[in-house]
């Protein structure tokens, strides 16, 4: 990512916005109402996005504050791997 990326990116909360809106679309196409995220890393959202949110007074969609982080649980469940 360069710093022209950066520049050029959309706003944090129309990101969000379309983020939810694109979750929420597809999970709907698959006759749920309701998803987790799995992340690879909860601190990026931790320590980067949920401060960034709380600077611009954004409130974070809920799957944003539960979530999964996969490592956590492929080591709960394969501890030996």
């Amino acid at each position: 990512m360069s710093v022209d990326d950066v520049i050029s990116a959309e706003p944090l909360d129309k990101v969000l916005q379309q983020f939810q809106q694109s979750v929420t679309s597809e999970v709907k196409c698959l006759g749920r109402n309701s998803y987790t995220l799995l992340v690879d890393s909860p601190h990026i959202i931790r320590q980067a996005l949920h401060p960034e949110a709380s600077k611009k007074n954004l409130v974070l969609p809920e799957c944003f504050f539960s979530f999964f982080d996969v490592r956590k649980e492929f080591q709960k469940c394969c501890s030996n791997a």
